[in-house]
């Protein structure tokens, strides 16, 4: 059976080797907008399906009856930086896949900044909780976060303000609608982009650029009790905390804080090891 095709592409269109792809392509499905991008490049009776909010129901349907048809699957960008490409993968591991990617957003941004990114940390906040890593982000030298009609660039450069007022100086930039000619990229401090009503649309992207004249928040252990929503003193002291994790070295897995009155110990340790998941 042919293996699926999912190709990426950006405001600009598709590469080359996309465009050949989708010319020998007899089932395609995508997003509306990036269908009618890739109309002009299909050979007659191609097929097209629509992929909305019934996105697992309609992927899985549409693989079971494919039969021998060569089958493509659009998306922006790279299909495996936050894209269907990880849903394909959940979704049906042991489907043959060739991926063809296309420039990020985050990719598109640094070009335009000049900025390399090679040490960049990556956070995503499409569909996440409303807790914010705000200390593995200003801790970070350089960061880029990609941000949802929700929780846009300005929203977001405004609550780390608000967690760390100190940061209001840090280096940053926002970038949205790139490749669009709605494309909007300012540079300044995150306090500026706080204020930009600008930034405040569903397509964007916000970076922290290396600052060493900013402070950044402390280590995630032996906080002040202060720290912690607490009552009646019931809370695991700064010293006994710091003693605490550094025997139970936290790393990747499951923790569960039994007893939590504040949480305190179970907080610090997810705080320190991003891949733990603490109950």
């Amino acid at each position: 059976m042919n293996p699926v095709q999912v190709v990426g592409c950006d405001a600009s269109g598709f590469s080359a080797e996309a465009r050949e792809v989708l010319r020998h392509t007899e089932l395609l499905l995508g997003g509306r907008r990036l269908l009618a991008l890739a109309a002009p490049e299909l050979s007659p009776g191609a097929e097209c399906i629509e992929l909305g909010a019934a996105l697992v129901e309609t992927l899985r349907t549409a693989l079971a009856r494919r039969g021998e048809r060569k089958m493509t699957l659009l998306a922006s960008g790279d299909p495996l930086c936050c894209g269907i490409g990880g849903t394909l993968r959940r979704l049906v591991p042991d489907e043959a896949f060739q991926f063809h990617p296309a420039p990020t957003a985050f990719q598109q941004f640094f070009a335009r900044l000049g900025t390399p990114w090679e040490k960049m940390s990556f956070f995503s906040l499409h569909g996440e909780a409303d807790v914010l890593p705000f200390r593995r982000m200003l801790r970070s030298q350089l960061v880029a976060v990609y941000c949802d009609a929700r929780r846009t660039a300005r929203h977001i450069a405004a609550e780390l303000v608000t967690r760390f007022p100190a940061a209001a100086g840090r280096r940053a930039a926002a970038g949205c609608d790139l490749g669009l000619a709605s494309e909007y990229i300012v540079t300044g401090t995150l306090g500026r982009i706080a204020e930009d009503r600008a930034v405040e649309r569903s397509l964007s992207i916000l970076a922290l650029l290396p600052d060493v004249t900013v402070p950044v928040p402390e280590l995630p252990l032996g906080l002040e009790d202060e720290s912690y929503l607490h009552a009646g003193q019931m809370i695991t002291h700064p010293e006994v905390r710091a003693v605490v994790l550094s025997k139970l070295r936290p790393g990747s897995g499951v923790m569960w804080d039994l007893g939590a009155g504040s949480g305190s110990v179970g907080l610090e340790a997810a705080g320190l090891s991003p891949d733990l998941e603490v109950h």
